[in-house]
């Protein structure tokens, strides 16, 4: 039995800022709340027993999400074999919830950005998704991210308590890094920034002033509350979808996220 919640925090505390701040753009050009769109990513180990691994966010209304890839390779060995259960937990509207096992994912060679497919809900209604966008942002900028880094989950007798704290962090575009920070662990180009990033806010969507979706959170230095990395959402663009039924029902495979973009049911914004 699980017991789940969800609050954003009103009180921010390191890094944290306040909702009014910021904006996330959805398909329709709207204002978002965040919290339908951008979601806890999990795994299960121990039979049913889950933990918080990082954030993700829709990017179409039939379920296909974009995360940073190290979230979801925690799942896999070094063989690509898949050593845990994935999902994610959605929210609805009316404080509901629902689990949602990630059925394939696909990453990018060097940059740290991933994308997958969620199974579908139990009555197929289409969930929210954001906005992507490739228009280069200037140095100096503010963006802002959204995330559950400080989740907690607790275990007593009878049932486990998934207790999402989410929040919002914002700070300025430091440096575009074209060649990455470094050769191992973030090669792909990315971009300085200096919000908090924690571990659980990984995956998490970065946007600008226009709240279109720029970039992907990657990591941060822990003690350190300026300085993160994020990588941008051009890679994204070039991931292959192996299959996926669209929202009108018709079947595809061997496209990628720009294709879909091309035909309509990604929205992108580009340079």
């Amino acid at each position: 039995m699980y017991k789940m919640t969800e609050r954003i925090n009103r009180d921010a505390g390191q890094g944290e800022v306040t909702a009014g701040r910021h904006r996330f753009i959805d398909l329709d050009g709207k204002d978002t709340s965040g919290h339908q769109v951008i979601f806890p990513i999990l795994k299960q180990v121990l039979g049913r027993t889950f933990q918080l691994i990082g954030t993700g966010f829709f990017v179409s209304s039939c379920g296909l999400f974009a995360s940073a890839k190290h979230v979801l390779l925690d799942c896999f060995d070094n063989s690509g074999d898949q050593k845990y259960p994935i999902c994610i937990a959605q929210f609805l509207p009316d404080n509901q919830f629902q689990f949602r096992h990630i059925l394939w994912c696909s990453s990018h060679n060097t940059a740290d950005v991933a994308i997958g497919l969620v199974e579908p809900t139990l009555d197929n209604e289409p969930n929210a998704a954001l906005t992507l966008s490739t228009s280069a942002p200037s140095i100096g900028g503010t963006v802002a991210t959204y995330a559950y880094p400080k989740t907690e989950i607790s275990q007593d007798d009878y049932s486990q308590v998934l207790n999402f704290k989410a929040a919002f962090y914002d700070g300025q575009l430091v440096e575009y890094l074209s060649n990455g920070r470094d050769r191992v662990l973030l090669p792909g180009p990315c971009y300085r920034t200096s919000m908090v990033i924690h571990g659980g806010a990984s995956g998490g969507p970065v946007v600008g002033k226009s709240g279109r979706v720029l970039a992907i959170n990657s990591t941060g230095y822990d003690g350190q509350c300026d300085i993160s990395f994020v990588s941008r959402i051009d890679e994204v663009l070039l991931l292959e979808i192996p299959s996926i039924k669209l929202p009108n029902g018709q079947e595809v495979s061997s496209v990628t996220i720009l294709d879909l973009a091309r035909a309509g049911w990604v929205d992108l914004e580009r340079s």
